[in-house]
């Protein structure tokens, strides 16, 4: 990876992920009077978009996309897989475009697509997200800087007697949601990341 690009890392979960990443940068520079939604909206980037619209034959994400996904670690687990179907939210942009990305519980390789890197506000990653089984915490979307441990707002799932549960971490152990979730059913995961701060929080 190049030292000047962050990238977004999909790895290891039992899940299909349309990868809608609207990762926005967003910096206040406004008074404070300003209404805060009208502030954020007037100061977001897109810095990468990906609905997985990779054409009509399922095959590994990194030769489907053309190279704009690529593997750099965990080469054994076997390739993130792109499959032609893809995954519905009423009321969401990228609903329904393009095929969705498979990992495994038996284990994917990493893969990741750079952006330019961010020194300064607050970054947001979004993925439609359909898990169908979850083992006792395992990461599947992140982001990473230079480094090879830089990761930021991992977001995870773990299986709690039956009942799915989204978790994050910035380092190691993952902190998780209380609220139960349900397995095979969309859902929208939205997670923020301050730069300056590193401050994460995660929305599903």
């Amino acid at each position: 990876m190049k030292r000047k690009l962050m990238s977004v890392v999909i790895a290891l979960l039992p899940a299909l992920i349309v990868f809608t990443i609207v990762a926005s940068s967003s910096t206040p520079t406004q008074a404070a009077s300003v209404d805060v939604s009208a502030r954020a909206a007037s100061a977001s980037t897109l810095l990468l978009s990906d609905d997985f619209d990779y054409g009509t034959s399922a095959m590994s994400l990194t030769t489907a996309s053309g190279g704009k996904w690529v593997a750099h670690s965990g080469a054994g687990n076997g390739p993130v897989q792109y499959i032609t179907t893809s995954l519905a939210m009423p009321g969401y942009g990228s609903s329904g475009v393009g095929g969705a990305a498979t990992v495994s519980t038996a284990g994917s390789e990493d893969v990741n697509r750079s952006f330019i890197t961010q020194t300064t506000g607050t970054v947001y990653f979004a993925a439609l997200v359909n898990v169908s089984a979850a083992g006792t915490g395992d990461y599947f979307l992140h982001l990473k800087d230079a480094g090879i441990s830089n990761f930021r707002a991992r977001v995870f799932t773990k299986n709690d007697v039956g009942v799915l549960r989204f978790g994050l971490s910035t380092t190691g152990t993952a902190t998780y949601s209380t609220a139960a979730f349900s397995y095979t059913t969309t859902y929208l995961v939205v997670s923020k990341y301050t730069v300056n701060t590193g401050d994460t929080a995660l929305y599903v």
